[in-house]
């Protein structure tokens, strides 16, 4: 997730940076199960701006950070639809278009794929929120 993360993040034209601080315990609930959740908070700083996420903060899984798309795109502009009959979530940033599909690993960047490696989270829905 972290690479595709900068791969659209560049193409984007956006400039992500995340510093670990406090931790808090929480509960998230993806994959079908209910995991317990203890790692130390992540800051989320895009273009220089610091974002804050109200309901899901940025999460860090098995090595990999992972943030609310809604709440980072349309902080600094964007536009985002959430498609649920596909369960589908199309991006519109800085005059690009981003689809993708939760839990698939191919990203669609206008009408270029971007494959996420197998061993990379592919993009889920955790406490409700695309991630």
């Amino acid at each position: 997730m972290r690479r595709f993360a900068a791969a659209a993040a560049a193409a984007l034209g956006i400039v992500m940076f995340g510093a670990a601080a406090n931790g808090a315990t929480m509960k998230l609930q993806y994959d079908g199960a209910i995991h317990m959740y203890n790692e130390a908070d992540i800051n989320l700083v895009i273009n220089g701006k610091q974002i804050v996420t109200k309901e899901m903060p940025p999460i860090s899984i098995n090595g990999r950070t992972l943030v609310p798309v809604r709440e980072v795109f349309e902080s600094i502009g964007g536009e985002v639809y959430w498609l649920e009959d596909t369960d589908q979530t199309v991006i519109y940033y800085n005059g690009n278009e981003l689809l993708f599909t939760i839990d698939s690993h191919d990203i669609y960047l206008g009408r270029s794929v971007v494959s996420i490696p197998s061993n990379e989270p592919a993009p889920k829905v955790i406490n409700g929120k695309t991630m």
